[in-house]
C-alpha cells in the first residue's frame, strides 16, 4: 500500500510540474503577422516557407526576384535579419530567455548555411521551426 501511495505522490508531483512548465510557455503566435496560409510578394521565383511553432504552422507562398532566401524574407518583413534571425513572421524567440531558436530546413533537411546563403531556384520548400535547445 505504501508503494502505491508513494507512486501516486510522485505521479502527482510530475504532472503538476509538467502543467506549470506548459502553462508558463509564452504563446509566440499571439505576435504572428500571418496566422493563415498566405501568398506574398511579386517576382518570377516562387518558393514555399512553412513556419512551425508550438504545434501550429502556416504556409507562406513567396514570390520574389531576390537571389537568396534571406533577402526575399527580409524584403517581405518575414525575418528581422537575413544572416541571423530571431524573429520569423512577427514571432520573436530569445535563446537567452528560454533556449529557443528558429531551426532552418530545406525540404525537410537541416540547413548548414544561413538564409542569406541559401540561393533560390524556385519550387523549394523551406521550413522555419521553433526549436528549444
Amino acid at each position: 500500500m505504501k508503494k502505491i501511495i508513494r507512486f501516486a505522490a510522485v505521479l502527482f508531483v510530475f504532472i503538476t510540474v509538467l502543467s506549470v512548465v506548459a502553462c508558463n510557455e509564452r504563446d509566440v503566435w499571439k505576435d504572428a503577422t500571418y496566422t493563415e496560409n498566405t501568398e506574398l510578394g511579386e517576382g518570377k521565383t516562387q518558393i514555399t516557407v512553412v513556419v512551425e511553432a508550438q504545434g501550429k504552422s502556416v504556409t507562406l507562398t513567396v514570390n520574389t526576384d531576390k537571389d537568396n532566401l534571406g533577402e526575399a524574407l527580409l524584403e517581405l518583413g518575414l525575418i528581422n535579419d537575413p544572416s541571423f534571425f530571431d524573429t520569423v513572421n512577427g514571432m520573436r524567440l530569445d535563446w537567452n530567455e528560454d533556449k529557443a531558436y528558429w531551426g532552418f530546413y530545406k525540404n525537410g533537411e537541416y540547413m548548414t548555411v544561413g538564409a542569406d546563403e541559401a540561393p533560390l531556384a524556385g519550387v523549394e520548400q523551406y521550413e522555419l521551426v521553433y526549436t528549444k535547445g
